[in-house]
């Protein structure tokens, strides 16, 4: 019999000292909001799943879903915003007057297994429905950092952006749907090393590499006017409109928790104007999000502007002791064996020197000789969780490991080291496409080979093998393997050759989202020292 005091992953039993402290979070927060003249709202718990299926169908692949007793699909609160959309739409169809709602309730996302994220969160926001213009989301930015201050402090950034910059660029730039789709993707993720292999016409491949890394200060808004030149007139005009919010916030001395982030690019569709999120020291992920969304209501029904934000209660709860912000060192996971000695290599190019990385004996946490950089030594996986979690700034990691893994991080640099490729294997003369079966794929890399073969329309069967992968089709456990292949020696040797090459593999920097934004100065100065 399963033990019932154990709970599902992903949710906690919160007591005594620290039920305490998110009590008071959220009573802090709540105050703000009242003084500001809103009203609470409270959504149900689960809704009809198309509520929440109107923007982009990937952010909402993580919902609980089931079906009601009308064998509808239903699905628990994945977010506040839509429900409240709904709520709005069918309570105020015919009223304009401006309305102001906050909550407190808790959203539910079905997070990968082991990951060490929660899947009961609990988010509390405000939509201010019913006013736009530049006075409208100021006051909005001006309330979020607000409601921040009382709960952090002083230790956090606001970045803003504008969701029509990306989208103008777009439309002039004569993509396909499904290239818009990868390069919002590859800008979302700031994956340069595939920007920079993309197929960009001359005259959007520098605008497209370049608009990953403009964020920082408002300096960041002239750099952006000047890269886009006469030609994007309309992307232009956003940046203006942010300069503008910008000189409004400073005359309130608020531009101190102010930066920018034109590559910028929203999970949920739905967002027409600034787009915002919020960093602090002690959390490797965004504290705060929100924005403007026009045109969401009428999906509903009703014509209005909306434009509303949401803070990460738990998020705040744990934010730890800041190891994020710039006074402190980088800290970078170093993938142990071969990338470490390539590493050490390009660090001794470089003029970083680090005697403990040498030497290291068992030593698992080094430092330079400077004492400007930090190194953990750690595998490959390892380096990913660390990076993604934010207890590490910069990871170093072979792109097959990337590949594997759906996380949270920037993929900013290839290194050109630790070559190799992917590729399709399995004894020699075998078509693997002819018969009517379904084939056998053996591999370390489940993930890789599931997504080669989907984008085939191929059906298989996948088993995990962590050892020597090649074993499998000599014994006929598998049709083939994938596998990475560096000269072809071993397949050679044991009777297999590559059928197709899937994809080449480097070693990459990969970066915390907000470790990039926070220590800007210092990972730029570190990625100019090893010249990358």
């Amino acid at each position: 019999m399963k033990k019932l005091t154990v709970l599902p992953e992903g949710t906690e039993d919160i007591l005594f000292e620290k039920c305490i402290s998110k009590r008071a979070i959220e009573n802090k927060l709540e105050n703000v909001f009242v003084e500001g003249g809103f009203s609470e709202i409270i959504t149900p718990s689960f809704e009809y799943y198309d509520v929440f299926n109107i923007g982009k169908l990937e952010a909402f692949e993580n919902a609980y879903k089931f079906t009601g007793s009308t064998n509808r699909l239903m699905s628990l609160r994945t977010d506040s915003t839509a429900p409240i959309a709904r709520a709005i739409s069918a309570r105020f169809k015919n009223n304009n007057t401006e309305i102001k709602l906050y909550y407190k309730q808790n959203v539910f996302r079905a997070n990968a297994s082991y990951s060490g994220k929660m899947n009961e969160t609990t988010q509390c926001g405000v939509e201010c429905i019913g006013k736009t213009g530049v006075d409208n989301d100021v006051y909005v930015i001006t309330l979020a950092i607000n409601a921040l201050k009382e709960v952090i402090g002083n230790d956090f950034k606001l970045e803003i952006s504008h969701a029509g910059i990306f989208n103008s660029l777009i439309k002039q730039s004569g993509l396909s749907d499904d290239d818009v789709k990868t390069v919002s993707e590859y800008i979302a993720s700031k994956n340069i090393p595939a920007l920079n292999n993309f197929n960009f016409s001359d005259e959007n491949k520098k605008i497209f590499t370049m608009l990953p890394m403009l964020f920082g200060g408002n300096d960041v808004l002239n750099t952006a006017k000047n890269l886009f030149g006469d030609n994007y007139s309309e992307a232009n005009s956003h940046i203006t409109y942010l300069n503008e919010i910008y000189s409004k916030l400073s005359e309130q001395n608020l531009h101190e928790y102010i930066m920018f982030d034109l590559g910028l690019v929203s999970d949920f569709d739905y967002y027409t104007g600034i787009i915002f999120r919020a960093y602090t020291g002690g959390c490797g992920h965004c504290v705060l999000s929100g924005g403007r969304y026009d045109t969401l209501l009428s999906k509903f029904g009703k014509d209005a502007p909306a434009l509303g934000f949401a803070i990460d209660a738990d998020a705040v709860l744990n934010n730890k002791e800041s190891y994020l912000s710039n006074d402190k060192p980088i800290r970078i996971a170093l993938t142990k064996g071969r990338l470490e000695k390539d590493t050490l290599a390009l660090f001794e190019k470089s003029g970083i020197s680090s005697e403990e990385l040498k030497n290291k004996g068992r030593k698992l946490m080094l430092t330079t000789d400077d004492k400007k950089i930090e190194i953990l030594i750690a595998k490959a996986n390892d380096v990913i969780t660390y990076v993604e979690h934010g207890v590490c700034d910069l990871g170093f990691v072979g792109r097959d490991t990337i590949m594997e893994h759906d996380c949270n991080f920037y993929e900013i640099a290839d290194l050109g080291f630790g070559k190799c490729r992917f590729a399709l294997a399995g004894k020699k003369g075998k078509d693997i496409y002819s018969g009517f079966d379904k084939k056998v794929i053996a591999t370390k890399y489940p993930s890789v080979a599931k997504n080669f073969f989907a984008d085939k329309g191929l059906d298989i069967e996948i088993i995990k093998i962590d050892g020597s992968v090649e074993v499998a089709p000599i014994l006929e456990l598998a049709d083939a393997i994938v596998d990475l292949v560096e000269t072809g020696s071993t397949l050679k040797a044991n009777g297999l050759e590559v059928y197709e090459d899937i994809c080449d593999i480097s070693a990459r920097i990969i970066a915390n989202p907000a470790s990039i934004k926070l220590k800007k100065s210092k990972v730029t100065e570190f990625l100019d020292r090893v010249k990358i």
